[in-house]
């Protein structure tokens, strides 16, 4: 029972954490996000770093959308699969010498300075772990550890 106690105020206290943050959103954000989304149901809010972040699904695939206090996009990332990336992109991927590792997640990004396409990559044999950032063109512009 002390369980089933304890575990109720702790669901409580989460959903009124999470109303509150969802409630000290600046209007002048939201209103922006509904401007650029606005079918978008079901959007979870956050703070980060004195801007705000947007967590929804589009279409079965999660999408996240940042904006500065005052309303400004910042970037888009919208989660996708290899098979949706531009084949010019899965091109530079194979040419690389990360060809032969394993992939994973696969990002677009597009802020307002350029667009670009991150993927999770994984050595099988040594454990190692990589973001490969390719642009639109194909081109592996960085590889990033991941740690």
């Amino acid at each position: 029972m002390k369980k089933k106690i304890l575990l109720l105020s702790c669901g409580i206290a989460f959903a009124l954490g999470n109303l509150e943050a969802q409630a000290n959103i600046p209007a002048v954000v939201t209103n922006a996000f509904k401007a650029k989304f606005p079918d978008v149901q079901n959007v979870e809010w956050k703070a980060a770093n004195n801007n705000f972040e947007a967590d929804f699904t589009v279409n079965g695939l999660q999408e996240t959308a940042s904006f500065t206090s005052n309303g400004i996009l910042l970037e888009t990332d919208k989660k996708m699969s290899l098979d949706s990336v531009p084949a010019i992109v899965k091109d530079g991927l194979k040419r690389s010498i990360y060809a032969n590792w394993t992939i994973g997640e696969v990002t677009y990004i597009d802020n307002s300075k350029t667009t670009f396409y991150k993927i999770y990559v994984v050595n099988n044999s040594t454990a190692e772990k990589k973001f490969l950032y390719f642009n639109s063109q194909g081109i592996l512009i960085m590889a990033k550890a991941v740690l």
